[in-house]
């Protein structure tokens, strides 16, 4: 069981990376998709600002409410703002929307930092000593 847990959490922390470096790699399709704007290098960059935003304040409030419901409830909660973020994000570069793919990165931002959180302290329930570096 506890090797099923580290694939699940090995699986969300992968996920999540790739959700979050998704605008980057790409940066080039994207630009061009939406005709390539003059200001296109700030909004751009306005992604990865907003994704950080909700991260000045979240993981202390995410400490709390994974102590209070535990770590797996917390964890699937997490990975559903991740997904929402990303779909957010996605309708909003189909119709063209910049603020809309905005908000979904900061709904992204909001449950990745978290989901971190609450992956590492369902790993240090299910692992010990040494395994515990190996988990992490």
């Amino acid at each position: 069981m506890r090797w099923g847990i580290l694939l699940i959490a090995a699986l969300l922390h992968l996920g999540s990376m790739y959700c979050n470096g998704e605008p980057a790699a790409l940066k080039t399709q994207i630009g061009h998709f939406l005709g390539n704007p003059p200001d296109f290098e700030t909004s751009f960059s306005l992604f990865y600002s907003l994704y950080s935003l909700p991260n000045i304040v979240i993981p202390f409030l995410s400490g709390y409410v994974i102590d209070r419901y535990r770590p797996g409830r917390c964890a699937v909660l997490f990975a559903l703002l991740i997904l929402c973020g990303n779909s957010v994000f996605a309708v909003g570069m189909s119709t063209q929307t910049w603020w809309m793919m905005y908000v979904g990165r900061v709904l992204h931002g909001a449950g990745g930092p978290s989901l971190e959180i609450a992956s590492s302290v369902l790993l240090a329930e299910w692992f010990n000593g040494q395994e515990l570096a190996l988990a992490f």
